[in-house]
């Protein structure tokens, strides 16, 4: 596997580093929208006295999947430190974890814009390893993520030695 994963004692929390980005109002909303949609569903089944502790016990489950699923989302954050870019992931202990690409292995970042990321202000990033096509950590419905890029730009120059990026205007 091309892409690092970080082990030592720190990975499982919260990042150290620099944040460049979190998810978007837009990630949050999907998360909400089908729970929502099957509790209006339960909501509005007619009553039986059969069905009510099994409407319960669905109503329980659908709120217990839409706050791990919002616990999720907000887990993931885009940061970068001295060694490279990195993505903290994941809510549980046992799969909670930080992976990412150290500066010399990463190719150009790229942000994949489309009419309606540009006017929600949610954006994917994708961050490739420059030896492999096939392992790329792509994070979609990302807030900052022009800031982001030009930050790990900056970075990546400086890691490599060429300075400040001269301006060509």
């Amino acid at each position: 596997m091309v892409i690092e994963v970080r082990t030592h004692y720190g990975a499982s929390r919260p990042p150290d580093g620099v944040q460049l980005a979190r998810r978007s109002y837009v990630a949050y909303l999907r998360v909400l929208l089908l729970p929502g949609a099957t509790l209006a569903m339960l909501a509005s089944a007619p009553p039986s006295p059969t069905s009510e502790a099994v409407r319960g016990a669905l109503m329980m489950v659908v709120i217990a999947w839409a706050a791990f699923r919002l616990a999720e989302t907000r887990s993931v954050v885009l940061f970068l430190d001295a060694d490279g870019v990195w993505v903290h992931t994941r809510v549980l202990p046992w799969a909670r974890g930080v992976v990412g690409i150290r500066y010399r292995d990463l190719d150009d970042p790229v942000m994949r814009q489309s009419l309606a990321s540009w006017l929600l202000r949610s954006h994917t990033i994708v961050l490739r390893h420059c030896f492999s096509s096939r392992d790329a950590i792509e994070l979609d419905n990302m807030r900052d993520v022009p800031a982001a890029l030009e930050r790990i730009f900056c970075a990546q120059r400086d890691v490599q030695g060429q300075g400040p990026a001269t301006d060509w205007s």
